[in-house]
């Protein structure tokens, strides 16, 4: 994998997935009995890199308070992206080969959660 390569090869996907597995299935007995955000949170470090965390965090806050509780707004297309990328990263432990997408779809999910947590009695001028 070089610095600057936009996809995953498939050698890389074999090792991160069987990596993630083994963390996984050890953070999971470490934790029996919390609540699964916990346990979700407890995973972040061991994501491959910077951008998968950052893109799980945001997943993790907006399918666990948005999608399965209602109390966020979130627009359609992300209450049927949020869960796809959730199940899809703690199946595997990344979401797509391409390594842009995952960047695009972590800024999104970003975007959503400050829309959630900004002051809404701002007024912009």
């Amino acid at each position: 994998m070089g610095k600057y390569a936009t996809h995953y090869t498939d050698e890389e996907l074999q090792a991160l997935k069987e990596q993630w597995f083994k963390d996984r299935r050890r953070i999971s007995e470490k934790l029996a009995g919390m609540e699964p955000h916990d346990i979700d949170t407890a995973c972040l470090p061991y994501l491959n890199n910077k951008t998968l965390q950052r893109l799980f965090r945001h997943t993790i806050y907006l399918y666990h308070f948005g999608v399965k509780t209602g109390d966020l707004d979130l627009h359609k297309r992300e209450e049927a992206l949020i869960p796809e990328v959730y199940e899809e990263i703690k199946k595997n432990g990344y979401f797509s080969s391409s390594k842009i997408t995952e960047k695009k779809i972590a800024n999104w999910f970003g975007k959503a959660v400050s829309r959630q947590t900004r002051h809404k009695s701002f007024k912009k001028y």
